[in-house]
């Protein structure tokens, strides 16, 4: 199979500056329309709850979200009333801090005001530490904009005003976290700002040359941001607002990015780079599939697996290989990810499966087990207690949800769809679908959604639970957990979107199996891969994945060599794999490897 592998999503975050990462993002979405968050039990990304200390002084509740031009928004936002001065709205964060470096904060903004007098909306509290930002310039009515590292002093722009009911994002930057002294600044930009310099990334260039609202100065405070820290909205002021979309990270594309509607492809196993009758647990880690960092066998003598001809599935795409398993009683198959985990969200899985049974009472033949952990999230062929009837799928083993209305293992081929969702919060949904081949051919146009996978399924579960779950790095996956039957599985991927795992990828490029590893020291990163035709693939590297532009790039065959585009024979060899350096700067950067 011909295959060009981008692997951006899995390590986006290697390079540029460094730990880079969204650490805060709240966008309401899991609050109840009208709801307080005080009184909320679902919360944001790297949120571990809110809080009401506005009393007597005004009230919130959430409202339908603000459109924002082309910036990706969810259903609702936060809406908050001040009647008079005092009062705070608060969230906490449970995120691992920044000692140094920067600090970005993100929202969009839609306020009016009658009479407020430099009141922070938006200040970051550690003890006595703080970062303020403001819609008002100190001593003002209502026009201006301002910010302050430390709170000590308003670095202020007062030209315009942002309570006039109009939408704007806004955006701000504390330097030097951790330094003696520091940056903070301020923009604020219309839709139409954000529409015109999106393309290709925002820069902090284009903010200031472009914004309705600029300020910054530079303070000598020392500050750092501690590993939780309290979030005050709205310290003072009388004033309406709408606040959604509120992002916190350690750069400007954190807060700023428009957020990928595929999502991500976390991990891609169609065993083409196996050889046919290997046992995929004696095979090298260059072997296994994207995202895979091997694979292991504890079948024992309970069963046996190899690698045999893939499955034919309509027309999606599929290699020449496939995964063979026939169990008897118990132990299991597995792989390990090296995926940086999902810890929010949905995650969904799929498969393409075909398979019979002799006697199997609801064996998991998909199993996410956390390796730190009992957790695990499970999709059974069959529903519990039946001989071979239904599917069934568990947030958890605590309870299955099933259909037993058909059967899977009549030896025909399906594919398996699987969502586990509210990954991190206090609830799931998982649900699971599995659709044949005449199916998929009649809804695949323009994308399979959920409401086609509810309509039109073979076969159906869905369900809530409680339990509290997230896939982490290096967790394990289990196939064929127990039971007697004969199973042939053929691509297994998992991703953040529904589209992420079933649409098929592209046949354009080179052949090869993966990227096996990245690490950086200093402003240099180390890939190690595996390439058949070395002389045929080159490394990528694209900075804007919104634009879907990849370009060649420049690298090394061992960091101190000369640093030249060229193809990937140009490498060092480490066993069966090779090694590549690639230069890091002050840009996040998403690397893969493909055709030129």
């Amino acid at each position: 199979m011909m295959k060009r592998w981008i692997i951006g999503g899995l390590i986006a975050m290697v390079m540029g500056t460094a730990n880079a990462v969204l650490l805060v993002h709240e966008d309401f979405e899991g609050m109840a329309m009208g709801g307080n968050p005080g009184s909320a039990s679902e919360f944001g990304v790297g949120i571990s709850g809110w809080g009401n200390s506005l009393g007597s002084y005004g009230d919130s509740w959430v409202t339908n979200s603000l459109v924002f031009g082309s910036y990706a928004v969810g259903s609702n936002a936060l809406y908050i009333t001040k009647n008079s001065t005092g009062g705070a709205l608060s969230f906490d964060t449970a995120t691992t801090g920044i000692s140094t470096g920067a600090m970005y904060i993100s929202m969009l903004f839609k306020g009016t005001s009658s009479d407020l007098a430099a009141a922070s909306f938006f200040q970051v509290r550690n003890s006595d530490n703080n970062f303020r930002v403001s819609p008002l310039a100190a001593g003002t009515a209502d026009t201006g904009i301002g910010v302050a590292y430390g709170g000590t002093t308003y670095y202020e722009d007062n030209g315009n005003t942002l309570m006039n009911n109009d939408l704007y994002m806004v955006i701000a930057k504390f330097d030097g976290l951790g330094a003696a002294g520091g940056t903070s600044t301020i923009w604020a930009i219309d839709d139409e700002t954000f529409n015109a310099i999106v393309s290709g990334g925002i820069s902090e260039a284009e903010l200031s040359a472009n914004a309705y609202l600029h300020a910054s100065g530079v303070d000598t405070e020392t500050l750092v941001l501690n590993s939780t820290v309290t979030f005050n909205l709205f310290a003072g002021g009388e004033a309406q607002y709408r606040i959604d979309e509120i992002k916190i990270g350690t750069s400007l594309e954190d807060v700023v990015g428009v957020e990928l509607t595929g999502g991500f492809l976390l991990v891609h196993e169609d065993f083409e780079d196996m050889v046919i009758g290997d046992n995929p647990g004696t095979v090298s880690s260059s072997a296994c599939g994207a995202g895979i960092v091997d694979w292991g066998n504890s079948l024992g003598s309970n069963g046996d697996a190899w690698i045999t001809n893939s499955l034919v599935f309509n027309t999606y795409l599929t290699g020449n290989n496939a995964l063979y398993v026939t169990d008897y009683s118990g132990g299991s198959l597995t792989f390990t990810t090296l995926t940086e985990g999902v810890t929010n969200g949905p995650m969904f899985v799929s498969m393409v499966f075909s398979g019979t049974a002799n006697d199997l009472t609801a064996a998991s033949f998909m199993q996410m087990r956390r390796i730190t952990g009992s957790l695990d999230f499970r999709v059974c062929p069959l529903a519990s207690g039946t001989s071979d009837f239904g599917l069934g799928v568990a947030y958890a083993s605590s309870a299955y949800k099933e259909d037993n209305s058909d059967t899977l293992m009549n030896n025909g081929t399906y594919m398996v769809i699987a969502k586990f969702d509210g990954l991190g919060s206090t609830a799931g949904n998982a649900s699971v679908w599995a659709i044949d081949t005449n199916i998929f051919y009649n809804i695949k146009s323009g994308g399979i959604t959920e409401a086609e996978l509810d309509a039109h399924a073979y076969l159906r579960a869905s369900g809530t639970d409680s339990t509290f779950l997230t896939l982490g790095e290096n967790d394990q996956f289990m196939l064929a957990f127990g039971g007697e039957a004969q199973y042939t599985i053929d691509e297994i991927k998992i991703g953040t979107s529904l589209e992420s795992v079933t649409v098929p990828l592209t046949t354009t490029g080179p052949v090869f199996s993966s990227i096996v590893s990245l690490d950086s020291v200093s402003n240099v990163v180390r890939m190690i891969f595996y390439a058949s035709s070395p002389s045929d693939t080159y490394p990528l590297v694209s900075t804007n994945l919104t634009t879907g532009k990849w370009e060649t790039v420049a690298h090394s065959d061992d960091g101190v060599n000369a640093f030249i585009i060229t193809n990937l024979s140009y490498s060092s060899l480490s066993g069966s794999n090779r090694v590549i350096f690639l230069q890091a700067d002050a840009e996040t950067k998403f690397f893969g490897i493909g055709g030129e």
